[in-house]
């Protein structure tokens, strides 16, 4: 008959209504309670009350998914009726529920664990109670674990990737990879220049993490990268256009990545742009400069100015000879670059330019000495710039010293030698003048056909400029340019192109008479008519004591013979006393050569 006895139903339980006598209800147990698991009949106690489920769990009546009818219909019979609430997980071993972890979740109403939301997903908190909780964190990216069911992992973006740049709730599909940056952009994790830490705290979280690399630069308008050009360079990590190294500097290609790139090229030299930051700029060294020898590279000060070449000495980029386009092509590349400067030498020794001496020249633009113009010839000045500057001095004449190349010489002209002109024939130069001492002869300087005088025995016809030997009875002594000297009226010469006036004689029977005293002029004519001359020939009479002399007294002399016919008495020579002849009507005494009076009979 016990099953007749009033029983607890499976899931309910109790509740005293009266102490005293007993008297029990029972009621469905939910919200998280259970009741019975097998019907209790005949209750006498109030030990079947229901029964709250363990922490973090709850009875499937309270669950939101459920319809109403649903929860209605839920028999929470017993521990075993207990599911976890939502955000926790359940223990199978421990029958007991737990707060889901970070990163996990878990809808509850099940006896389960927590779910993770995937590797590298994250939640906002513990407890989560959905899938939606889960997030990509910012800067993450994810991939496919299984496609079904669908399951995701993410993971940080490094590399030059980047991830998502906010936090993606309850990712359904893939579509939040990690995204490649643009080209010739990459991300900061990469950086050399960041610790390891540095690099790992990184977070690339959208298209705005990438940075230009290292040697190209940004263009902030359109978020691309491109290579840094010739003469720029970027340590990359940034969001800036690429660096000039300075105006003039240069780097060896494209995509240079640090200033330590840019160089001072081959025969430039810098200058300060400004001062703090120092920044140059390199220039061409021209004009009389020269830069650096070799390529300098990260110039950190302004040591490598163009230098100016020592004294007399300049670049070849100023030769006049050279074309606009030679000029500049020129690379003044060290001190090896100066050359002598025009009507300057270059001592090869020293390195250094000296002034070219009187008598060499120098078009400069080499690295060689003075050029001599050759022996004899001079300049007017030192510092002559070219050949053209040399002449020939006057009275100087040249011969050769080689033929190919043409090399002359110069000498001074005298005794009509070297390949001087030569004087017309009977002239010659002053050098040659016997009256001058060796000093005078050395100074003379025969300058042309003016130079030229006539030589001894010859006279000078001013008109033609030309000598004629000087006739008889005439003389000269030369070294002038005036006509022969007549040696006076009457005087001889033995021959023609007498030398001086002592050469000059009175003949024999012939007697001076002066023309003039001062200065002492004589002609010397034939003595006649009694009278004798000279017995033998005077030769430079330099005074009147040569005159016709008188026969003595009663004497005479042949020319008045009248026997003799004219022509016996033009040929009549009286020289000497001894031409004396007695006159007519005197006789001789031979003895002692007097005369008498001849008796008369």
């Amino acid at each position: 008959m016990a099953s007749a006895l009033p029983y607890v139903p499976v899931g309910y339980g109790t509740s005293i209504v009266t102490s005293s006598p007993l008297v029990l209800n029972a009621s469905r147990c939910t919200g998280g309670t259970y009741g019975v698991s097998s019907a209790v009949y005949g209750p006498t106690d109030n030990s079947n009350t229901c029964q709250s489920c363990p922490s973090g769990m709850t009875t499937q009546d309270t669950n939101p998914a459920y319809s109403g009818a649903q929860q209605a219909a839920v028999i929470n019979n017993g521990s075993g009726s207990c599911v976890n609430s939502a955000g926790y997980g359940y223990n199978s071993t421990s029958g007991l529920a737990y707060l889901c972890a970070a990163n996990t979740y878990s809808p509850g109403y099940t006896q389960t664990a927590c779910s993770s939301c995937g590797t590298g997903l994250l939640t906002a908190s513990t407890g989560s109670t959905s899938y939606s909780s889960c997030y990509v964190p910012v800067g993450y990216g994810t991939s496919i674990v299984t496609s079904s069911p669908l399951v995701l992992n993410a993971s940080r973006c490094t590399g030059g990737t980047y991830g998502v740049s906010s936090a993606v709730y309850g990712p359904a599909d893939n579509s939040n990879t990690c995204q490649s940056c643009p080209s010739g952009t990459t991300t900061q994790d990469t950086n050399p220049a960041y610790s390891g830490a540095q690099q790992a705290a990184v977070i690339n979280g959208g298209s705005g993490s990438c940075v230009n690399s290292a040697g190209y630069g940004y263009n902030s308008t359109s978020g691309l990268a491109y290579l840094c050009g010739v003469g720029t360079y970027s340590a990359g990590y940034t969001q800036t256009a690429c660096r000039s190294c300075g105006t003039g500097l240069l780097t060896a290609s494209t995509g240079s990545t640090s200033y330590s790139n840019c160089y001072v090229p081959i025969g430039y030299g810098t200058s300060i742009v400004t001062s703090s930051p120092l920044v140059l700029s390199a220039s061409r060294c021209t004009g009389g400069t020269y830069g650096v020898s070799s390529a300098v590279y990260g110039p950190t000060d302004n040591s490598n100015t163009c230098q100016s070449c020592p004294s007399g000495t300049t670049t070849q980029d100023t030769n006049p000879a050279y074309s606009g386009a030679q000029q500049a092509a020129v690379i003044n590349n060290g001190s090896g670059s100066c050359v002598n400067s025009a009507g300057y030498g270059y001592n090869s020794t020293s390195g250094l330019a000296y002034l070219c001496a009187v008598g060499t020249y120098s078009a400069g633009y080499t690295q060689a000495a003075c050029s001599s113009c050759g022996t004899g010839l001079l300049t007017n000045s030192t510092g002559s710039t070219s050949y053209s500057s040399c002449y020939v001095p006057a009275g100087y004449g040249t011969s050769i010293v080689t033929s190919s190349p043409l090399v002359l010489s110069a000498s001074r002209c005298t005794d009509n030698t070297n390949t001087c002109k030569s004087c017309p024939s009977g002239t010659t130069t002053q050098d040659t003048n016997p009256a001058y001492s060796g000093a005078q002869q050395a100074a003379v300087i025969n300058n042309g056909l003016g130079s030229c005088v006539n030589s001894a025995g010859y006279g000078y016809n001013s008109t033609s400029g030309l000598a004629y030997l000087c006739a008889v009875n005439t003389y000269s002594p030369g070294y002038t340019q005036a006509a022969c000297s007549s040696c006076g009226t009457g005087l001889l010469t033995a021959s023609t192109g007498s030398t001086s006036y002592s050469s000059c004689y009175v003949p024999v029977g012939y007697g001076t008479s002066i023309v003039t005293s001062s200065p002492l002029v004589v002609n010397a004519s034939r003595c006649t008519g009694g009278t004798y001359g000279v017995s033998s020939a005077v030769y430079g009479p330099t005074d009147n004591s040569n005159a016709c002399q008188s026969c003595p007294s009663g004497m005479t002399t042949q020319d008045t013979n009248p026997a003799y016919s004219a022509g016996q008495k033009a040929a009549v020579i009286n020289n000497g006393l001894g031409s004396c002849v007695n006159s007519a009507g005197y006789g001789y005494n031979s003895t002692v050569q007097q005369l008498y009076v001849a008796c008369v009979r």
